[in-house]
């Protein structure tokens, strides 16, 4: 599960990057 969360946590984090006005907890 880990890898799983490494890997959304690395989306998240380009989410935040290209959208920082954005709050990462409602991207889907």
């Amino acid at each position: 599960m880990s890898l799983y969360w490494d890997d959304t946590y690395e989306i998240a984090e380009a989410l935040i990057q290209a959208h920082p006005e954005q709050d990462p907890l409602e991207v889907p």
